[in-house]
């Protein structure tokens, strides 16, 4: 179980789907690995970049990178991949 804070609705809670899949971002050019989240509520424009925590322990899964704005189904980035993506940059 996840919960995200996105701006449009305030707190939501719903799933996290163990499955991956892969999508090319707008402006990206590599297919990203992206897990699909379902909110019980409305994911709108402006949502991205929200937060999505284990709703338990607290642990980061990722972020909102994409979604399909008036319904509850979005896609993260895993934390782990931003995080290897930041080391690399910043040679760290």
């Amino acid at each position: 179980d996840i919960v995200t804070a996105t701006s449009s609705s305030g707190v939501l809670s719903g799933k996290l789907s163990a499955t991956p899949s892969y999508m090319r971002l707008a402006n990206g050019e590599v297919y990203q690995e992206v897990y699909t989240v379902t909110v019980n509520g409305v994911i709108s424009n402006g949502d991205c970049g929200s937060w999505v925590i284990d709703s338990k322990t607290g642990g980061l899964y990722g972020h909102i990178v994409a979604g399909n704005p008036g319904t509850g189904m979005a896609y993260i980035v895993p934390a782990t991949q931003v995080i290897e993506d930041l080391q690399a940059r910043l040679g760290e």
